[in-house]
C-alpha cells in the first residue's frame, strides 16, 4: 500500500484506507462473495484488518500527534 500511495502522489494513512470501509461494504456482497468459497461477513474482514495494520495503535498515535500540535 505504501509503494502505491507513494507512486500516486498520495499520503499513506492506514486511518483513511478504514474511512473509506463504508464504500467497499456497499460493494462486498455483490463482488466479493461469490468468489469465497466460505461466506465471510464484510465485518470479520474488517476486524481483522484492522488487527494486522494496529489501527488502535495508529488511532492512539493521531491523538497524540493532535494533543502534541495544541
Amino acid at each position: 500500500m505504501k509503494i502505491k500511495c507513494n507512486e500516486s502522489g498520495d499520503e499513506f494513512s492506514i486511518l483513511k484506507m478504514f474511512n473509506n470501509a463504508q464504500k467497499l461494504h456497499k460493494r462486498w456482497n455483490e463482488d466479493m462473495i461469490p468468489l469465497l468459497s466460505e461466506e465471510v461477513s464484510f465485518k470479520e474482514v474488517i476486524q481483522t484488518l484492522a488487527k494486522h495494520f494496529n489501527l488502535k495503535i495508529e488511532k492512539e498515535n493521531q491523538k497524540e500527534e493532535q494533543k502534541e500540535k495544541k
